[in-house]
Protein backbone atom coordinates (compact mmCIF):
# COMPACT_ATOMS: atom_id res chain seq x y z
CA UNK A 1 0.00 0.00 0.00
CA UNK A 2 3.11 2.33 0.80
CA UNK A 3 4.15 1.99 -3.08
CA UNK A 4 0.76 3.35 -4.30
CA UNK A 5 0.86 6.21 -1.91
CA UNK A 6 4.22 7.09 -2.52
CA UNK A 7 3.61 6.89 -6.69
CA UNK A 8 0.57 8.97 -6.26
CA UNK A 9 2.94 11.63 -4.19
CA UNK A 10 5.17 11.73 -7.10
CA UNK A 11 2.49 12.16 -10.21
CA UNK A 12 0.77 14.60 -7.87
CA UNK A 13 4.03 16.43 -7.37
CA UNK A 14 4.95 16.17 -11.42
CA UNK A 15 1.58 17.88 -12.54
CA UNK A 16 1.90 20.77 -9.89
CA UNK A 17 5.42 21.32 -11.25
CA UNK A 18 4.22 21.12 -14.83
CA UNK A 19 0.98 23.57 -14.34
CA UNK A 20 3.32 25.75 -12.51
CA UNK A 21 5.68 26.19 -15.59
CA UNK A 22 2.47 26.66 -17.89
CA UNK A 23 1.09 29.27 -15.53
CA UNK A 24 4.62 30.98 -15.77
CA UNK A 25 5.21 30.68 -19.14
CA UNK A 26 1.77 32.14 -19.79
CA UNK A 27 1.87 35.43 -17.84
CA UNK A 28 5.68 35.95 -19.46
CA UNK A 29 4.59 35.71 -22.93
CA UNK A 30 1.60 38.07 -21.96
CA UNK A 31 4.43 40.94 -22.21
CA UNK A 32 5.40 40.03 -25.61
CA UNK A 33 1.75 39.85 -27.00
CA UNK A 34 1.41 41.97 -30.18
CA UNK A 35 -1.75 41.66 -31.64
CA UNK A 36 -0.49 42.76 -35.28
CA UNK A 37 1.04 39.49 -35.09
CA UNK A 38 -2.00 38.16 -35.63
CA UNK A 39 -3.14 39.92 -38.69
CA UNK A 40 -2.15 37.45 -41.60
CA UNK A 41 -3.64 34.62 -39.59
CA UNK A 42 -6.95 36.23 -40.69
CA UNK A 43 -6.33 36.59 -44.06
CA UNK A 44 -9.45 34.83 -45.50
CA UNK A 45 -11.44 35.80 -42.01
CA UNK A 46 -13.41 33.79 -40.06
CA UNK A 47 -14.76 31.70 -42.88
CA UNK A 48 -11.47 30.75 -43.67
CA UNK A 49 -10.38 29.13 -40.32
CA UNK A 50 -13.65 27.58 -40.05
CA UNK A 51 -13.34 25.96 -43.76
CA UNK A 52 -9.73 24.92 -42.39
CA UNK A 53 -11.01 23.98 -39.29
CA UNK A 54 -13.40 21.67 -40.37
CA UNK A 55 -11.30 19.88 -43.24
CA UNK A 56 -8.67 18.80 -40.32
CA UNK A 57 -11.84 17.51 -38.42
CA UNK A 58 -13.00 15.60 -41.22
CA UNK A 59 -9.75 14.03 -42.20
CA UNK A 60 -9.19 12.83 -38.20
CA UNK A 61 -12.28 11.64 -38.35
CA UNK A 62 -11.93 9.49 -41.39
CA UNK A 63 -8.66 8.70 -40.13
CA UNK A 64 -9.88 7.11 -36.94
CA UNK A 65 -12.47 5.04 -38.57
CA UNK A 66 -10.14 3.18 -41.12
CA UNK A 67 -7.61 3.09 -38.19
CA UNK A 68 -10.97 1.29 -36.17
CA UNK A 69 -12.03 -1.39 -39.33
CA UNK A 70 -8.39 -2.34 -39.39
CA UNK A 71 -8.24 -2.85 -35.89
CA UNK A 72 -11.01 -5.24 -35.68
CA UNK A 73 -10.46 -7.30 -38.76
CA UNK A 74 -8.71 -10.50 -38.75
CA UNK A 75 -6.18 -9.70 -41.89
CA UNK A 76 -5.94 -5.59 -41.89
CA UNK A 77 -3.17 -5.96 -44.75
CA UNK A 78 -5.75 -7.86 -46.92
CA UNK A 79 -9.42 -6.10 -45.82
CA UNK A 80 -8.26 -2.46 -45.38
CA UNK A 81 -7.02 -1.21 -49.07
Amino acid sequence: MSGTKSSFNFTTGLCIIKICFIIVVSVAGVFYFNPKNLQPFFKNGITGVIQGSSVVFFSFLGFEGITAVAEESVNPKRDVP
